[in-house]
């Protein structure tokens, strides 16, 4: 009875693995050539250069701060040096948070623009794999693929608009 059991378990796995049909993408490729990843990383370049300059402007303020206490400081009550020093003090401790809020700002604009495009090409990939009888997707990376028939990358390119 055991060993029925066992030939039934064996024959009903291969039935299984032969309704199961993989593809294989190059994700690498398809986000090489989509348009839609150049003007991501364009507008991540502009928002770091806005951010750069905020903050080169904050720097310079904190400067220009600076040296009008330096040189101001001869000529103040010692209770107004006293205000303008832990007015100086206050800027400087928020000057220093503001590097890396600029940087965790340019990484949620990035992770939100790669969302979008991840998104695009994953609806693209379904897509093909549907019309084409795939249930199981896998990324070129990770196998060698036989035979090349099995390879939808031009497939999702093609569904993008891409050449």
């Amino acid at each position: 009875m055991r060993i029925l059991f066992i030939i039934f378990l064996m024959a009903a796995s291969k039935i299984a693995v032969a309704q199961n049909k993989v593809c294989f993408i190059n994700n690498e490729a398809v986000y090489a050539v989509l348009p839609d990843t150049k003007k991501a990383q364009e507008e991540i370049e502009q928002y770091r250069i806005k951010l750069s300059n905020d903050y080169n402007k904050l720097k310079q303020d904190l400067n220009d701060h600076y040296e009008q206490f330096v040189s101001d400081s001869a000529k103040m009550t010692p209770a107004a040096k006293d205000f303008q020093r832990k007015e100086l003090q206050q800027e400087i401790s928020t000057f220093g948070s503001k590097e890396s809020e600029f940087q965790r700002l340019v990484d949620t604009k990035t992770q939100e623009l790669n969302k979008i495009l991840e998104d695009k090409v994953t609806a693209a990939i379904k897509k093909v794999a549907q019309a084409n009888g795939y249930n199981h997707i896998l990324t070129v990376n990770i196998a060698i693929i036989y035979p090349k028939e099995d390879e939808i990358t031009d497939k999702v390119k093609a569904e993008l608009g891409i050449k």
